[in-house]
């Protein structure tokens, strides 16, 4: 079996929180607004409350962190 924990790492969903603040802090100057977590419906009849890791209403942005070794 294979561990697929990154070393050094408290854990992989430490890895991805961090991640996901760093990309915060780096997009914060370009869209001031975003907020974390972001809540979108998504869906066409039956629309589902979709989270992703940030997003801005106002200026129509969302983003979704992807961390890959």
């Amino acid at each position: 079996m294979t561990n697929h924990q990154r070393r050094d790492a408290l854990s992989n969903t430490a890895v991805g929180a961090d991640f996901e603040e760093l990309v915060h802090s780096l997009l914060t100057a370009s869209y001031p607004s975003l907020i974390r977590p972001f809540w979108l419906p998504i869906g066409h009849l039956n629309q589902k409350q979709h989270k992703f890791d940030l997003g801005c209403k106002e200026q129509k942005v969302i983003i979704e962190c992807k961390s890959h070794t």
